[in-house]
């Protein structure tokens, strides 16, 4: 007995050194990696028509898109970063201050965002997998894409779990798209109700050829 308390003592130690370590990488990150007092403001932002188009544009950023017919921006509320909900008319989901986010059951949904960052793509990789090894997310098939023969990027299938209720779990996954261009990373991801992963992947490619950054 006094040998499984000791190893079970043991163990213990372990997994908080463990978890410790974890969160201390992380803070490191969010230290070194993410510059302070810069970030985009929703008053960056501008929606505008450009005749059938609704065109989204932050000439701060010098970014500029269309997006997909019928589709509709919404800022995320009450978080102290500047995050676009990208969704189709249709969109159905998990109900969180008046916004559809996943697990979808109906449409499409994209969350973009921008973050100041002075590091290469290929830790661009690194920092994706630890931020989804803490939300418990598992990020699957890794690849290098060129949009529009400009844009570099990294491109990642991530699969994970939503609590529904105490005793409802949902899987879903995602398809995240993110360019590094002038120390800024741009993050699309793009969320869809398993039935409609074919038109969602669709017009999020349609979106992505749309994209200039400058």
């Amino acid at each position: 007995m006094s040998f499984l308390k000791n190893l079970n003592r043991k163990n213990i130690k372990l997994i908080l050194i463990f978890t410790f370590l974890i969160l201390t990488g992380i803070l490191a990150i969010w230290y070194f990696v993410f510059p302070k007092n810069q970030k985009s403001e929703i008053t960056d932002f501008v929606i505008k028509a450009e005749g059938k188009n609704q065109i989204i544009e932050n000439k701060k950023e010098k970014f500029k898109a269309t997006l997909p017919e019928g589709w509709e921006i919404k800022f995320v509320p009450d978080i102290p970063e500047t995050i676009l909900w990208i969704q189709s008319p249709n969109i159905q989901g998990k109900n969180i201050k008046n916004l559809n986010f996943p697990p979808l059951t109906k449409g499409c949904g994209i969350w973009f965002k921008i973050d100041y960052l002075k590091i290469s793509l290929f830790e661009v990789e690194s920092l994706i997998k630890l931020l989804h090894f803490n939300f418990a997310e598992k990020s699957d098939e890794f690849q290098k894409i060129l949009i529009q023969n400009r844009y570099l990027a990294i491109k990642n299938i991530t699969k994970g779990k939503v609590y529904l209720n105490k005793n409802e779990i949902q899987d879903y996954e995602a398809i995240g798209v993110y360019i590094l261009r002038n120390d800024k990373l741009f993050t699309m991801i793009l969320y869809y109700a398993p039935q409609e992963k074919s038109f969602c992947e669709e017009q999020f490619n349609n979106f992505l050829n749309t994209i200039s950054i400058k």
